[in-house]
């Protein structure tokens, strides 16, 4: 006996108690249609629809088929080929090389090799609706909600300044400041500062005075120090004293005079280490109230005066700490 006869036997063996031990899954349930309905086979030799479809209902023991499987079968120049569709979309796809073996051995293998491509589509096709059982938890593939993106909580800081003002004193003069910056909502903070300016030099009449600025700065402001780079606009008020010393005269003073203005700023800053910043500010301020120095003779005329300007810039720098 040929070898691929040999072969052929001992697969119907292994078919036979395949097939005949009891089935723990059927076809799922649907319409269904007689297997030779379900077959296209292409001419050849030994195989064609009929005797397909007779070893195909004792494969599988069953004359009809699930409505939505189709068998293709195709006879080439060099091998043999089958799809098994479902829904008109390939499945399973087989080649078998062409031997040269007697019909009935052929039709028989090819049979058994259908029978069983349709055997594994149909126990996928039954375990994928089948419901789990009561009791056990279904997996849910659904995406979790996504949690809403908070912002990183933000602490005070403490900063230390070094000024320049401009148009503030009647002369340019330098200071610095310190101011303690207190979060409030998800931009928006409290700025509290104190700042004191050096003196700055004035003639006047046949004398001069020497002017300096100390005073309490309150703003509110808003921005980001979250990211490398941040930037915050302030915008608020300064009420201090303007501190004068006359000299030159034939009676001096050290009035110490109320001055108040509104203020607004615009800070930048970049991150330089962990919780420590540098801070650049510019900012302009708009007395409200504005003192006035006048010289007078022994007989009360002003025969000397000058007034503050009536706006001033401030520039500043300097590290800021959160606390």
């Amino acid at each position: 006996m040929r070898p691929f006869a040999t072969l052929t036997r001992r697969s119907f063996a292994v078919a036979a108690l395949c097939f005949c031990a009891p089935r723990v899954v059927s076809a799922a349930p649907g319409e269904t249609r007689p297997i030779a309905e379900a077959l296209e086979v292409t001419a050849g030799s030994c195989l064609d629809r009929e005797s397909l479809a007779q070893q195909l209902r004792a494969w599988l023991r069953r004359d009809d088929i699930d409505n939505r499987i189709s068998i293709v079968v195709r006879n080439g120049a060099t091998d043999r080929s089958f799809s098994v569709l479902r829904d008109g979309r390939p499945v399973v796809e087989r080649v078998l090389p062409r031997v040269e073996v007697e019909c009935e051995q052929l039709r028989a293998a090819v049979g058994l090799a259908i029978a069983i491509a349709i055997e594994t589509m149909v126990v996928k096709t039954v375990d994928e609706l089948k419901p789990p059982p009561a009791g056990r938890p279904e997996l849910d593939l659904a995406p979790a909600p996504s949690k809403p993106e908070t912002s990183p909580r933000r602490s005070s800081s403490l900063g230390l300044r070094f000024l320049g003002a401009i148009a503030v004193l009647p002369r340019p003069a330098v200071g610095a400041s310190a101011d303690l910056s207190v979060p409030l909502a998800s931009l928006w903070d409290v700025n509290f500062s104190v700042l004191a300016t050096s003196s700055a030099h004035v003639e006047l009449g046949r004398g001069s005075g020497d002017l300096s600025l100390v005073a309490a700065q309150l703003d509110a402001c808003v921005g980001s120090y979250d990211r490398l780079l941040g930037s915050r606009v302030c915008l608020g008020g300064v009420f201090g004293r303007l501190l004068a010393e006359g000299s030159g005269y034939a009676t001096s003073y050290e009035p110490k005079l109320i001055w108040a203005a509104a203020a607004a700023r615009l800070d930048g800053s970049v991150r330089v280490g962990r919780g420590l910043r540098i801070v650049l500010g510019v900012g302009g301020v708009v007395p409200v109230v504005v003192p006035r120095l006048e010289v007078r003779s022994p007989q009360g005329t002003i025969v000397a005066s000058e007034t503050l300007p009536k706006f001033g810039a401030m520039f500043s720098i300097g590290p800021q700490l959160e606390l």
